[in-house]
């Protein structure tokens, strides 16, 4: 009984991990995807894509998208760092 539990509590740990994942990369895609869309669309008097971008006060609405993945890939990477450490000196 134990042994059917166990393997269904790491099933559901494993669904769990996994649409957390797919969860943060669907976010991190959208991101971009929009980042992006927005930077092509500005366009200034000279005809540069991205100068305009800076000019408008676009570039403040671009500092959100960008710090949540990147918040998120940084705690992600100092996590399994201090998971290698604390393996390393136990």
């Amino acid at each position: 009984l134990s042994l059917t539990v166990s393997k269904r509590s790491r099933f559901v740990a494993a669904v769990r991990g996994l649409a957390l994942v797919a969860l943060g990369l669907s976010f991190g895609i959208l991101s971009i995807r929009l980042i992006v869309r927005a930077g092509l669309r500005q366009e200034d008097q000279s005809g540069s894509k991205w100068a305009g971008t800076f000019d408008t006060g676009r570039y403040y609405s671009l500092l959100l998208p960008l710090t949540v993945p990147t918040v998120i890939v940084l705690v992600t990477v100092h996590w399994v760092h201090m998971k290698l450490l604390k393996h390393a000196y136990a």
